[in-house]
């Protein structure tokens, strides 16, 4: 899972964090159809009423009226004080707890206020920061459980009632109060959360993931340098204090003198992060405007001159330092250990926890610069840095707006057909019978239940394609006794669903049962074409030319019995051998699947003879020969992909033939035999399958493996069962 993680985040996009803002404030607005100029102007107003709350509480800080944390103030007095704590504090879990009371007193101050245009804050999930204990969140995966937390997680308040064993009548701040106690430093305070809820990753909204150096540049607003840089007018760019740096808006450009002033009134205009300035003296800012689009790895596009700085990525292994973003760096401490990995991490746990996510996004805390980090089944953006320690305006303007986001914001689709049961008081055990509707049919399936999960992808580029058993509903309510396959894919836009091959097949098979026997059995599909990765990119302006977008797509056939790999390896064969034949007809009839791999071939059993016969699944990545597609080059799974397609960085100059499918078909043989036995007649992986980890190697380092498995068949051992009848895969493998 690591090594996805990596490979996903070193093509991340960075956007400037001004377009983030506005893409946030444009969900929270009452007429969501409103123009950019709309959205800059309410996002102008939020900033400006931050940033007065701060200036009404100025007065009253230079005093020395400062709180102390054993007499507690619901008040911005209490938000200053905690914000110095936090910058000046000399370890990370301390300054982390600060920077939780913080949030959670500005998230208080902030509820009730009102601006035109905004409507008010979620009733239902009244938005709560929690520090995220060990025992508070988890993560299972392939029957295995992820140790690494988030640093705090953003909850409905239910789930902070839940978790604290409180009361639902118990008052907001006193929840607050207990949600920092479990990080406390002094033995004496810090308590253990007590309540006995199950949090999953469905309750989390989002994380905030905090890292803090030890030689973190720290200030003191008791000196009159720093009071001078603390008018939260300024940005950290390139490392030193300027004028907020220059981005490309849609309005004229508007040269603002700032006064230099620390009396001086700055609750004017709010001016994004990167509109050109002129200094007192009439010289322009030495920062370029640059462009809207932003540099991919594919070195198409110019990179932004923004000088912003972005979220450590040092230690990406296998990447090129030449070809990441402007704001990554190069590979210098171990990946595992990186910011941005480990909150892609837990935004990617979000992102996968249910069928009906759309998107999620991170809170990234590198000393005090934050960055937030958007992930969905496109990819990831990651936004510029802004200094919190000069910057507080910005912050609380974040927080007023997630303070307003619904359900749909925080990733639900909110879609009627895909309708989920939440947990519907405090302390509750989650239902996970969940209901969705498809062509008029209804299906029920238990996300509660771990077997009924039949396959799960766990990733957050790509089809993210995850199969539930399920029953149809019947008239009277009643499930059927057949069970359903209920799978939920992202395909990209230009490609054809999975049903709609299906049902070509079908036409051009004309009735041959040595075809039609061994696919898939479609009982109902829909393709959610308004619940799709493109709208945020296209406003943003960094859609990738080369992928289209994604979007949902649910499709239900019949249940198989399993996978190849779960088979003896007489029935192995048997099965092998009728997809491999199927397969080869349908490329006769213009159809490639191109999508070879154990996941995709499995069986149906006979119940009167026992008898097993293979099912070539999964068209998803299908082509049609003769039609266009942006999609002609490599498909595939990377284990079982042909050589051909390693030799360069895209696989883009050679075009996918029968023989690469038919190469894949020998890949699985291996695996098969290499990596799978059978223990109390339940297949498993052997305890170092070799072929385990070729999923996130380099093309390079992979094409060396295939050939050198070539060369040296028997450098990879056979499991006992299968090595009596090896000799009929290495034969086919060499006429190959």
């Amino acid at each position: 899972m690591a090594d996805r993680i990596k490979y996903d985040v070193a093509k991340t996009e960075c956007v400037d964090v001004d377009l983030m803002l506005r893409e946030f404030t444009r969900r929270i607005m009452v007429d969501t159809v409103g123009s950019n100029e709309d959205v800059h102007t309410l996002l102008s107003n939020i900033v400006t009423e931050t940033r007065k709350m701060i200036q009404d509480a100025l007065p009253e800080w230079k005093k020395g009226k400062a709180p102390r944390m054993e007499n507690r103030e619901w008040s911005m007095l209490e938000v200053l004080h905690n914000h110095k704590e936090f910058a000046t504090c000399k370890t990370e879990t301390a300054s982390c707890r600060y920077w939780e009371i913080l949030t959670n007193t500005a998230l208080d101050l902030l509820r009730d206020r009102k601006l035109p245009g905004v409507r008010t804050y979620d009733t239902d999930i009244n938005l709560i920061l929690q520090h995220n204990d060990p025992s508070l969140l988890e993560y299972k995966h392939n029957h295995t459980t992820s140790n690494r937390n988030a640093n705090s997680i953003f909850v409905p308040f239910r789930a902070a009632l839940a978790i604290h064993g409180l009361p639902t009548n118990t008052e907001w701040r006193a929840v607050a109060e207990e949600t920092t106690l479990i990080a406390a430093t002094d033995k004496n305070q810090k308590k253990a959360p007590g309540g006995t809820i199950e949090l999953d990753w469905g309750d989390a909204l989002s994380s905030l993931e905090y890292k803090r150096s030890k030689s973190c540049a720290r200030f003191d607003l008791e000196t009159e340098k720093d009071r001078k840089k603390h008018d939260f007018r300024h940005i950290l760019c390139s490392e030193k204090i300027l004028s907020d740096p220059a981005i490309e808006t849609e309005n004229s450009e508007e040269e603002i003198l700032v006064a230099e002033d620390e009396e001086s009134d700055v609750s004017g205009e709010y001016v994004p992060a990167g509109t050109k300035r002129k200094r007192p003296n009439g010289e322009d800012s030495s920062l370029s405007r640059p462009s809207k689009q932003l540099k991919n790895l594919d070195g198409n596009r110019p990179r932004s001159s923004n000088p912003i700085s972005g979220p450590s990525l040092a230690g990406i292994e296998g990447a090129d330092a030449g070809q990441l973003p402007e704001f990554m760096s190069p590979p210098t401490r171990d990946a595992t250990k990186s910011v941005a990995i480990q909150a892609a991490e837990y935004g990617m746990h979000r992102l996968v926890c249910s069928h009906d996510i759309t998107h999620a996004f991170t809170i990234i805390l590198e000393n005090t610069v934050f960055y937030i980090s958007w992930y969905d089944r496109e990819g990831i953006l990651t936004t510029s840095g802004i200094d919190i320690a000069y910057h507080l305006e910005y912050y609380l303007a974040l927080l007023f707006i997630l303070q307003r986001f619904n359900r749909t914001d925080w990733g639900r689709t909110g879609h009627p057909q895909l309708v989920t049961t939440p947990r519907a008081n405090a302390g509750e055990k989650r239902s996970g019978m969940t209901r969705i509707e498809v062509e008029g049919k209804k299906f029920v399936f238990d996300t509660a239940n771990p077997e009924a999960l039949l396959h799960k992808s766990v990733a957050i580029r790509g089809r993210n394609t995850t199969v539930w058993e399920g029953q149809l509903v019947l008239e009277n309510d009643e499930f059927s006794s057949e069970k359903y396959a209920i799978k939920f894919s992202w395909k990209e836009k230009t490609r054809k669903s999975e049903a709609e091959i299906l049902r070509l097949i079908t036409e051009r098979a004309k009735g041959r049962r040595d075809i039609l026997d061994y696919l898939p059995l479609v009982v109902a599909s829909h393709v959610f074409s308004d619940v799709e990765t493109g709208a945020i990119r296209a406003y943003m302006n960094v859609l990738e030319p080369k992928r289209a977008p994604r979007e949902l797509v649910v499709t239900v056939t019949t249940k198989l019995k399993g996978r190849i790999t779960e088979l003896e390896p007489d029935d192995v064969w048997h099965v092998w051998w009728d997809c491999f034949k199927c397969h080869y007809k349908l490329w006769k009839l213009g159809i490639q699947h191109r999508d070879i791999s154990t996941a995709n071939i499995m069986y149906w059993e006979d119940a009167a003879t026992g008898a097993k016969y293979g099912v070539l699944i999964d068209f998803d990545l299908a082509a049609i020969e003769g039609e266009g597609s942006n999609n002609q080059q490599r498909t595939g799974t990377r284990p079982f992909l042909a050589m051909d397609f390693l030799r360069d960085d895209d696989g883009a100059s050679v075009l996918h033939a029968y023989k690469h499918d038919v190469e894949a078909f020998c890949w699985v043989a291996v695996y098969v035999a290499t990596c799978c036995e059978s223990v109390d007649n339940k297949r498993q992986l052997t305890s170092n399958p070799p072929m385990l980890t070729w999923a996130y190697l380099d093309n390079w380092t992979l094409l060396v493996k295939k050939a050198a498995f070539l060369y040296d068949p028997n450098s990879f051992k056979r499991t006992e069962k299968h090595e009596p009848g090896w000799s009929r895969w290495e034969y086919i493998l060499r006429k190959i």
